[in-house]
């Protein structure tokens, strides 16, 4: 696999002019209301446009790039049993999506997971059945897309699903690659690294003297965040690897994070602060603990953002370099929206808003409605930017029948948008999940 093979892609080359179809407007000024009638304080709630055909999807990032706010997301299409998923870029909150990534009809999953503020972005492309797994990475002023080589590490081609998470400024990477279950090495996973898109896949720990890794998230100081096991919880039993939420830095060396909640943590982003979030297990062994979102201003420090009223998890997915997080809450509910029992929601949160309170972002639906907060259903936010002050991620816009429908979501003023709710470390009591299944379910997903 040739990792410098490039690939056009018509109509996003030389981002930088007016060429690029990617038009650049000067911000409003101070007080004013932009052309699209944004007034700067006051919350709007923004379905974005979907391409025709697509349905769901959702922001996964946004940054400015220049002068220009982009938005970089997913839409799927086709019949359920067999749909297909494509990478989306809007250049403005009014713009139609453009579709981006590889085009090729043999990967069925084209998934858009980070953009970076020098305008690059990456993702995957997948077949339906598994059997192809690339990463990839484009940059938006030129067009070109390269793939990573994912064969070029320690085991060359001998390994399992390999993809990689986040990228920083230069295109280098934080992933995971799964083991081959061939008998001949122990079944886990390694975490990853790319130094740049044409580099060798590297082991972030080597040699491998651990039970598994995984990265999820890299800042441009090279370093990478995520966790790291070479121990069980029930050794006698070799039960329960505990996860240690993990920073390498760029020379190779290993910090691990805090959890005073508990046994375990999950990195999932870095900033160039040293900010990190993910998420932390709550309880002292695992047949008594849950998931909750979490925060490490620094490498010493850690706090437990906490569960919202009669939910069991929460996690963050998605930061920045003020210490902004999002990501998703959930609340057990019996109502039309809820989804199995439960409803989701998108939660915003800053250092300001302290330890014990996250902000319930707005659905579309609820929004439009005014709507109380129990009824705003969301999936996981995952874009979060400080400096304009806006978030993403997917939210409820309506019905089809009795099926929930989503559409990509952009909050504009996200610090003024929702309702702040207080939360705590406590499982409901009339809780429908055993306390023993939260952490063991949460941990077969998480590489997702």
């Amino acid at each position: 696999m040739d990792s410098r093979s490039t690939a056009s892609i018509g109509g996003l080359a030389a981002l930088a002019v007016a060429a690029a179809g990617l038009t650049v407007t000067a911000p409003p000024a101070s007080g004013a209301a932009s052309a699209s009638g944004l007034v700067p304080g006051e919350c709007r709630v923004v379905r974005m446009k979907q391409a025709a055909g697509f349905r769901d999807g959702s922001i996964i990032d946004l940054e400015r790039v220049g002068d220009q706010v982009l938005y970089y997301g997913n839409g799927f299409t086709g019949p359920r049993d067999r749909e297909r998923q494509r990478a989306f870029l809007w250049s403005g909150l009014r713009a139609e999506p453009q579709m981006i990534g590889p085009r090729a009809k043999r990967y069925a999953y084209v998934v858009a997971l980070e953009l970076t503020e020098s305008g690059m972005v990456n993702g995957t492309a997948e077949s339906r059945d598994g059997s192809i797994a690339r990463s990839w990475v484009m940059d938006l002023a030129t067009g070109d897309l390269q793939w990573y080589d994912v064969d070029s590490g320690p085991r060359g081609e001998d390994h399992g699903f390999t993809w990689i998470r986040r990228i920083d400024d230069a295109g280098a990477g934080a992933g995971t690659a799964v083991r081959n279950d061939d008998g001949e090495t122990e079944p886990g996973t390694d975490a990853v690294g790319f130094d740049d898109p044409g580099a060798q896949m590297e082991f972030l720990t080597h040699p491998v003297d651990y039970l598994e890794s995984g990265a999820f998230g890299i800042n441009n100081l090279g370093q990478r965040v995520g966790y790291y096991a070479d121990e069980f919880f029930y050794p006698e039993e070799q039960f329960w690897t505990i996860w240690q939420p993990s920073v390498w830095e760029a020379d190779g060396s290993r910090t691990v994070l805090p959890t005073p909640y508990g046994i375990e943590g999950f990195p999932r982003v870095i900033e160039d602060d040293g900010g990190i979030g993910g998420a932390i297990a709550v309880g002292d062994t695992p047949e008594t603990s849950h998931v909750e979102a979490g925060y490490w201003p620094d490498p010493e420090t850690n706090i437990g953002l906490g569960l919202l009223p009669g939910g069991d998890y929460s996690e963050a997915y998605g930061g920045d370099a003020a210490g902004h997080l999002t990501g998703l809450a959930n609340r057990r509910s019996e109502s039309r929206f809820a989804r199995h029992g439960y409803v989701d929601h998108t939660f915003w949160w800053a250092p300001e808003t302290g330890e014990g309170r996250i902000r319930v972002l707005p659905s579309v639906y609820g929004d439009r409605r005014d709507l109380g907060w129990r009824t705003w259903v969301a999936g996981a936010g995952h874009a979060v930017d400080s400096e304009t002050d806006r978030a993403g991620t997917t939210t409820h816009v309506g019905f089809d029948g009795r099926r929930l429908v989503f559409a990509p979501t952009v909050y504009v003023n996200a610090s003024a948008c929702g309702r702040e709710v207080t939360t705590s470390h406590e499982l409901p009591a009339d809780g429908r999940r055993d306390p023993g299944s939260l952490l063991r379910d949460w941990k077969r997903t998480a590489l997702d």
